[in-house]
């Protein structure tokens, strides 16, 4: 029969665990839903700079969350195979080592993050647009699918976001071509009775 060694090594391992566990309950309360994000303001169009500022504090959660438990995970092989003995050497060159992968991985993540953030922004916008629940009145009904008031609402956060209106765009129909370039989706034309 064995018996379980622990060793204040093993303090490590549950420090991470721990801190696995607390990067999930932090992303948890900054990942708010597109749904929750959705229902954010209620006058017209005062919304929309707090609902992007939400959009974009999501995207960024997520990336930090992904970062942050990628880390500790790494961090806990780390730890077991320590722990499993295999040897990790010691002296300037493991050192020069540890420190060029630690830099190479902060630039693949910084990489990562600007190459891909406005395309996970732009799927956001369209989740909280998307997610806009409708008062049930003409062109607002309730509903998943896209009505007048949820294409509105995508333009102005795209507007929000930086995307230019191009003269294009004015087709006389709610942002159709607007939003067909700037999000490479398909809204159904609704009349346009805004500028």
């Amino acid at each position: 029969m064995s018996c379980i060694a622990l060793s204040v090594t093993d303090l490590f391992v549950v420090g991470l665990a721990l801190d696995l566990t607390g990067a999930v309950f932090l992303l948890r309360g900054l990942l708010i839903s597109p749904k929750a994000i959705a229902r954010l303001g209620t006058w017209h169009g005062v919304e929309v700079g707090d609902t992007l500022d939400r959009c974009e504090n999501r995207v960024d959660a997520f990336y930090g969350g992904f970062g942050l438990l990628l880390g500790f995970l790494l961090q806990g092989i780390g730890y077991v195979l320590e722990l499993s003995g295999v040897e990790g050497g010691a002296g300037n060159d493991r050192l020069l080592g540890a420190l060029v992968v630690g830099l190479a991985a902060v630039a693949l993540s910084l990489l990562l993050y600007f190459a891909t953030r406005r395309r996970v922004l732009k799927m956001t916008l369209i989740q909280v647009a998307k997610a806009r629940e409708g008062t049930g009145d003409l062109g607002d009904e309730e509903g998943p699918q896209w009505t007048r008031q949820k294409v509105i609402k995508l333009a102005r956060l795209a507007e929000a976001a930086g995307w230019p209106r191009l003269d294009s765009d004015q087709d006389g129909i709610t942002r159709v071509n607007y939003i067909r370039r700037v999000f490479g989706i398909e809204v159904p034309p609704f009349p346009c009775d805004e500028p």
